[in-house]
């Protein structure tokens, strides 16, 4: 039954993110949108070792069938746009059931513009199930539930230009039984700069943010429930020509915990980035890089905070007006941080991921895609350090 305590808490840094601005709509249709379904062969769906597989029941090959859609609506007047997305999707396995998924998402709010100052505000919410190899315990789901609002303000007189920014987001998570907590986050953020065409925009801001933790089983008395985090941060975006884009950030950041039954009060220094970059080789190629390391909440009891670390790289390359391809390779660390130990969890792990696909429209408004992706994870619990494939075919319809 050793293993059986180890799958109490194998680690979910994906089910968790902090308080932060959601997507905004791209585009001008006032109504677009498609739907689309995929099939899909994995040859390890168990998300461990084999023994992992037969203490959870699952039986790693698998075919996963997902039919989805999502709608984008906006409706412009004047300076102002309301909008709406809205995404969801089932996914059916056919031999392993207990995986099976009912995920959607929506996102809504305003933009405006008033004089010289633009301002946003913006709430979104989404239920989605945890991601196989972050269940954690045998055949039990967790599905992750997530609410936010967030509003900014940003008004600008020639070159220069100052903001805020507050944000709120609840998490909470089905499986408390297994270990999973929920979070409540609220941030608040102010930045000025200097932006022009010839030197691009700077700007210097300070945020600061406070986490609750909710949702504690009982044996997480003593453990920290809550903890602090301000951080200093310089960012600067830029393009030049037609041919490359980016932006860069580093933070200061310091993280503070309060004493409890089981420990003392504790402060974490560290960094935090953030890199985006575009570059368009040519007409028909296009490279990009993106790199992040951040502080996060902790999805489960035993950590006062996860630290994540991810470098994204890939390319595209459109063929002609039908077939375009592309490919992407990512590198991602996880460490889970303080606390005190309850259940046995992976406390790190790090993820290899590759992925290729190739498009083909069909008419105007039809797509047949290709993808393929292999995915390499070694944690400081042997039994889940894995490996897995997966081959999808999908077709979708634009409208």
């Amino acid at each position: 039954m050793a293993l059986g305590a180890a799958l109490v808490c194998s680690g979910a840094a994906q089910a968790q993110v902090t308080a932060g601005v959601p997507g905004l709509p791209g585009g001008s249709q006032r109504v677009s949108g498609s739907v689309q379904g995929t099939v899909s062969y994995n040859d390890n769906v168990a998300g461990g070792d084999a023994a992992v597989a037969a203490v959870r029941g699952v039986t790693p090959q698998d075919t996963i069938y997902d039919l989805g859609a999502n709608v984008n609506l906006q409706l412009p007047s004047g300076r102002q746009t309301l909008f709406l997305t809205a995404a969801g999707d089932l996914q059916r396995h056919a031999r392993n059931s207990v995986l099976d998924a009912n995920n959607y998402n929506a996102t809504g709010g305003a933009l405006g513009r008033f004089g010289a100052c633009s301002a946003s505000a913006i709430l979104n919410y989404s239920h989605l199930q945890t991601q196989s190899q972050d269940l954690t315990v045998a055949v039990e789901n967790n599905v992750a539930t997530q609410e936010g609002v967030n509003g900014s303000l940003t008004c600008s007189r020639g070159h220069l230009f100052a903001g805020l920014q507050a944000g709120y987001v609840k998490m909470t998570n089905s499986a408390t039984s297994a270990g999973f907590v929920g979070s409540e986050t609220g941030s608040v953020s102010a930045s000025a700069g200097y932006q022009s065409n010839s030197l691009g925009r700077i700007a210097l801001s300070g945020q600061y943010s406070k986490t609750n933790y909710i949702d504690q089983p009982v044996l997480s008395i003593g453990q920290v429930d809550e903890f602090e985090q301000y951080s200093a941060t310089l960012s600067y975006s830029r393009r030049l020509g037609m041919r490359l884009s980016g932006s860069a950030s580093i933070s200061l950041q310091s993280l503070k915990t309060p004493a409890t039954l089981l420990a003392s009060e504790s402060t974490f220094n560290n960094l935090g980035s953030n890199v985006s970059f575009n570059y368009r080789l040519s007409s028909r190629a296009s490279i990009f890089l993106g790199y992040e390391l951040s502080n996060q909440a902790s999805p489960t009891v035993n950590a006062n905070y996860v630290r994540v670390e991810a470098l994204r790289l890939g390319a595209n390359y459109t063929l002609n007006q039908r077939i375009s391809m592309h490919v992407t390779g990512s590198k991602s660390q996880v460490d889970y941080r303080g606390g005190q130990p309850v259940f046995s969890q992976v406390s790190h792990s790090d993820d290899d991921q590759i992925s290729a696909g190739l498009n083909m429209k069909i008419g105007r408004k039809i797509s047949l895609t290709l993808d393929g992706t292999h995915v390499d994870r070694r944690a400081d619990l042997s039994a889940f350090s894995y490996s897995s494939n997966q081959v999808t075919l999908g077709l979708s319809e634009a409208f």
